[in-house]
């Protein structure tokens, strides 16, 4: 009658060592998986907050130059000396341009990177600022004597600039006539248009990132900062704009 072979104490114990050994590196593969993968979300989670605090950043400029620029109105007409209706195109030009672009951006939004639209936006409105704020380098002085007591009524505009001459004639009334306005509104018209299309991006396509990316629990915090920083942009506009009108157009170039 044939028995089976016993089986050596040995052999048992090399196949618990191994055994423990594969135990040991599946769970070292584990934990290093573990480990990259925390690294990874807080990777994404500080990539999230630096994009808010830009995302903030745009807020509080976007707001910040549209009430500097409704706050300066009475200003530009004087400067220009545009009638009021005219002043009411060029502050409604902000709108036209946002109306322009606004359907196609809200398209390109769910195919296109998000922040890199956002960031051609905030460049966009950067240039219409800077068109908007090139006439003051591009005129010339200031002239005081000149100033209309009422852009409306042409004849009194007359009066100031003729009462300047000794004897007011015909190729006085011309010059009085050429200096009764300028052009230069052109350049408010154009640069609000395009800080209204820049500024289209910033708000549909940053709270979509925010919530996409964001937490659940995290996100209405998140869209609470923003709104913070929508907040403090008029603010922060209307304190600039009742500085710079204490301000003259020529200071530093003439004697107070």
């Amino acid at each position: 009658m044939e028995t089976e072979a016993p089986v050596s104490d040995g052999i048992k114990a090399g196949e618990t060592n191994t055994e423990n050994h594969k135990d040991d590196s599946m769970a070292h593969s584990k934990s290093k998986t573990e480990g990259t993968r925390k690294l990874t979300d807080i990777f994404r989670i500080s990539k999230l907050k630096v994009f808010l605090l830009a995302l903030s950043f745009a807020y509080l400029a976007k707001t910040m130059s549209g009430a500097y620029m409704n706050s300066m109105l009475t200003q530009l007409e004087r400067r220009f000396n545009i009638p009021a209706s005219l002043l009411g195109v060029i502050s409604g030009s902000f709108e036209m341009g946002n109306l322009l672009v606004i359907a196609f951006v809200s398209y390109l939004g769910a195919k296109c990177h998000r922040p890199r639209l956002i960031a051609i936006g905030c460049t966009v409105m950067a240039l219409g600022c800077f068109l908007i704020g090139l006439p003051h380098f591009l005129m010339g002085r200031y002239q005081y004597e000149n100033i209309a007591f009422s852009s409306e009524n042409s004849s009194s505009f007359m009066a100031v600039c003729h009462a300047n001459y000794t004897m007011p004639t015909e190729q006085t009334t011309e010059e009085c006539e050429k200096q009764a306005g300028s052009s230069m509104w052109v350049f408010l018209l154009v640069g609000n248009i395009i800080r209204g299309v820049g500024e289209t991006p910033i708000t549909p396509l940053g709270i979509s990132y925010v919530e996409d990316f964001a937490k659940s629990e995290n996100s209405p915090f998140y869209i609470g900062c923003l709104q913070i920083a929508t907040v403090l942009g008029p603010l922060f506009g209307l304190m600039l704009g009742s500085y710079c009108a204490q301000l003259y157009v020529d200071v530093g170039f003439i004697d107070l």
